[in-house]
């Protein structure tokens, strides 16, 4: 009986590190994602500055150019002519 107590102890012990380490894993695994969301938004962030810069800086040059530029309603006009005129 002395033994069955013995081993059944060790496997008690064995299902009991188990599952702390199950749980150490999903932790971890948990954090990795938390991590991989926030620079992905931040990616998203940066990107979207970015786009919205470079778009700037094309207007600009097509304004300089060409006299091209957007207008509030957003109807393209290349100098005094708007291109549904043209």
């Amino acid at each position: 009986m002395n033994r069955l107590n013995i081993f059944l102890l060790i496997v008690v012990l064995g299902c009991a590190l188990s599952a702390v380490s199950a749980s150490n894993k999903q932790r971890q695994i948990f954090i990795n994602v938390q991590r991989a969301q926030s620079e992905e938004r931040q990616f998203a962030a940066g990107f979207f500055a970015a786009s919205i810069s470079a778009e700037r800086v094309v207007e600009n040059f097509a304004h300089r150019a060409v006299g091209y530029y957007v207008s509030e309603d957003a109807a393209h006009h290349y100098g005094s002519h708007a291109i549904s005129e043209l």
